[in-house]
């Protein structure tokens, strides 16, 4: 299906209606799309939201933040379950920053192990409702201090 909807696809990224997020390591074919405009996103539903569309509005926010630093933003799943919602490149090596997001409930830090195995990282970070922490390799970041997280990629 992919085929029969690849102009159409970019033209709608070209022209800024989508963003289009490709996954690490894979073919053109695997990626994920979301809407330019964050209350585009809100306004689509006004009613109670399940915790799916909870995430996925979350990473749609995310998602605007890193793009209007100019980060090259990807995400990553492997062939068991294991996912993560955004991988940056740090600008100065060969080095990643997987982040996840995960506001409610238990975090996946077995994807996140997966992914550590599999790449060389600098940091792993996690935005959720919880409040800010830090040690030698993770950090806690809450969701509405997303837009401080430049300081810590490419710390």
């Amino acid at each position: 299906t992919y085929q029969m909807y690849k102009d159409s696809i970019d033209f709608l990224v070209q022209h800024n209606m989508l963003y289009r997020l490709d996954c690490l390591g894979k073919e053109e074919q695997q990626f994920k799309l979301f809407y330019p405009d964050f209350s585009l996103n809100i306004s689509a539903r006004n009613n109670e939201l399940t915790s799916v569309e909870r995430h996925i509005r979350l990473q749609n926010y995310v998602l605007q933040t890193f793009l209007e630093k100019k980060y090259d933003c990807k995400f990553w799943e492997a062939k068991s379950q294991a996912s993560v919602d955004f991988v940056l490149q740090n600008k100065d090596d060969d080095t990643f920053t997987p982040v996840e997001i995960k506001f409610e409930g238990k975090s996946k830090t077995k994807s996140m192990i997966s992914f550590a195995s599999q790449f060389k990282t600098r940091n792993i970070v996690r935005i959720s409702g919880s409040n800010f922490v830090e040690n030698d390799e993770n950090i806690n970041l809450p969701v509405y201090s997303v837009f401080c997280f430049e300081n810590k990629v490419d710390k």
